[in-house]
């Protein structure tokens, strides 16, 4: 079982499980404090697939894969203010959601 883990609300585990679910992988998410991000869903169902639910942890599982900085696979999600200089700040968190996505999907293929 491929278990991701990250400590930014659970984003990043919850894109990394549900692309390994879809391509019949067994995945699971977890992560230290649950955030849920309306970007991470709307990237996952542009590609056809259900976002999971991660799973609200104390620490790290064990042989847990972490994502984010730091981790084994170096991606990220806005973290940005919720308003920028144009308005709100979805494109940003839209465009990231897409990149840690594709990323996350190449780190799979290549695994």
């Amino acid at each position: 079982m491929l278990s991701f883990f990250d400590t930014t609300g659970g984003g990043l585990a919850t894109l990394a499980a549900s692309i390994a679910k879809h391509k019949g992988l067994d995945a699971s998410a977890a992560t230290l404090a649950l955030v849920p991000r309306e970007e991470v869903t709307a990237a996952l169902a542009e590609i056809g697939v259900v976002a999971l639910q991660a799973t609200e942890v104390a620490s790290a599982p064990p042989n847990a894969i972490v994502i984010g900085t730091g981790g084994e696979i170096p991606a990220k999600l806005y973290d940005g203010p919720a308003e920028t200089a144009f308005g709100d700040a979805s494109l940003e968190r839209i465009a990231l959601a897409r990149i840690a996505r594709d990323t996350l999907e190449r780190w799979l293929e290549l695994r």
